[in-house]
């Protein structure tokens, strides 16, 4: 019966490791169960740390190429001039912060979308699509069809009447020679 059984030795508290391939002799374990695996967390936490680091040092670039500096640069400038039409800011010119941004922008996207200033900032080549002139014509001929079939009426007496009481009341008075037109 003790055929099928196999004769290696077996204790609890001892293990065999391999260093480079090399199996080191049995150890004896000193430490809970507790312990190996906070030990085994911190080691795990400490290379994890290491490892992110290097991946972000590896994957953000060393310094703008001069296209994403000018293409940066344009953005910022667009942007600028949006914001001083829109009354936010007193200069349509950009800062030097603001063309900074746009340029870090910029470097970060992917180097197949670098090319792609669509304003959705989809697919290559998923921008604005070209329209038949014949197209745009006959929308723009619906659009003036459908306006032409309202009608419009003139105001209605009563109406005519209430206007201009309200405006003696107020104490316009039309200029000689001048007729006041309700339309």
């Amino acid at each position: 019966m003790t055929e099928g059984i196999p004769t290696g030795s077996f204790s609890i508290g001892t293990s065999t490791t391999t260093v480079d391939n090399k199996v080191v002799p049995e150890f004896t374990i000193d430490m809970s169960l507790d312990d190996i695996i906070s030990n085994r967390q911190k080691e795990n936490k400490e290379q994890g740390k290491n490892n992110r680091r290097q991946s972000v040092r590896n994957t953000t670039p060393k310094k703008p190429t001069t296209a994403q500096k000018s293409v940066g640069s344009a953005k910022a400038k667009k942007e600028a001039n949006a914001r001083a039409r829109r009354g936010t800011s007193s200069s349509n010119k950009p800062t030097s912060m603001d063309i900074e941004k746009e340029v870090y922008r910029q470097a970060r996207k992917p180097k197949n979308q670098q090319g792609n200033n669509n304003a959705g900032g989809g697919a290559k080549g998923a921008g604005r699509t070209s329209r038949r002139l014949a197209d745009v014509k006959a929308k723009k001929k619906a659009q003036a069809d459908k306006k032409a079939k309202i009608p419009t009426r003139p105001p209605t007496k009563k109406a005519l009447k209430a206007a201009v009481s309200a405006m003696t009341e107020a104490g316009f008075k039309p200029p000689q020679g001048m007729q006041m037109v309700i339309s």
